[in-house]
């Protein structure tokens, strides 16, 4: 399977498990590297780290992924 990095390529779940599953390792090679690439293009090189300072249990906000949050 040619997976070109010049050009999108999108893949259906059963081309990448097939990619997976290759015993050709210049396959599964060029699936991480493409994948490395879309990660790049989508996310970037940055990388952000939060901490959660309270002085208390208590929280007016109820973000989704905080276990200090309102609704707990």
């Amino acid at each position: 399977m040619n997976l070109n990095q010049e050009q999108d390529t999108n893949l259906d779940v059963a081309e990448i498990v097939s990619l997976l599953e290759s015993s050709d390792e210049s396959e599964v090679e060029a699936l991480r590297a493409r994948a490395e690439q879309v990660c790049l293009k989508t996310f970037g090189r940055d990388v952000y780290l939060r901490a959660i300072i309270e002085f208390s249990n208590c929280c007016r906000q109820d973000c989704l992924y905080c276990g200090l949050r309102r609704s707990n």
